[in-house]
């Protein structure tokens, strides 16, 4: 900045005196192009500044990084709960399966080893005088079509669960045939005779299927 000023301050004096003495035009004009290279070559033009790089709040970057953070952890517990709700799923479609072929199993139903074997005949049904009844068996009639059934166990009130036959053994309307006059109470409140014969002898018959002859 000093040299500057000497070289401005030697340029005015220059010129005050070129004012003033003798001097040609051409050594003002030599002397004044000196002056501004000597200054030129002591100052260069200054490059234009760097801008500095704008600068971010430290608390304002903090809850920036912490608001990422939980957005992460919430993409992770999201991903998590869904892979839990299909397992779920799985797990709820299995026992519904497992329910309905076990309810399909229990209404089926099942071969009764225990069960007596019937001897069923074709022979026709006798007349009711043909009969010669004991004091415990009475001779009835099919109201309808009366269907036999037989049972394999017993509820827990020792009641006899029936089952009726698959396929289906009958006795037709009209028909005649000797039971157990005595009435076995079954589960859920039905109530059954013995057949005795001619056909279906040791199943049951409901008393609501036959009349007393």
């Amino acid at each position: 900045m000093r040299n500057k000023l000497t070289l401005i301050f030697f340029a005015t004096a220059l010129l005050l005196s070129a004012c003033t003495a003798t001097i040609s035009e051409s050594a003002v004009q030599t002397a004044v192009a000196q002056i501004m290279l000597t200054a030129e070559a002591e100052n260069p033009q200054a490059e234009p500044e760097a801008q500095p790089e704008p600068q971010v709040d430290p608390a304002l970057q903090e809850e920036l990084d912490q608001a990422k953070q939980q957005l992460q952890e919430a993409q992770t517990k999201l991903a998590e709960a869904e892979a839990k709700v299909a397992e779920q799923a799985a797990q709820i479609a299995a026992l519904q399966e497992d329910a309905n072929q076990a309810e399909v199993e229990e209404q089926a139903p099942a071969a009764d080893d225990s069960s007596p074997t019937p001897t069923i005949t074709s022979s026709p049904t006798p007349s009711p005088t043909v009969y010669s009844t004991p004091h415990y068996q009475k001779a009835v009639i099919a109201k309808g079509n009366a269907p036999l059934w037989y049972y394999k166990k017993e509820n827990d009130a020792g009641k006899p669960i029936m089952i009726k036959t698959n396929p289906i053994i009958r006795y037709e309307k009209g028909d005649e045939f000797l039971v157990n006059r005595y009435v076995v109470f079954a589960d859920g409140g039905n109530e059954f005779y013995e057949v005795i014969g001619p056909k279906g002898a040791g199943y049951y018959v409901l008393t609501n299927d036959v009349k007393d002859r």
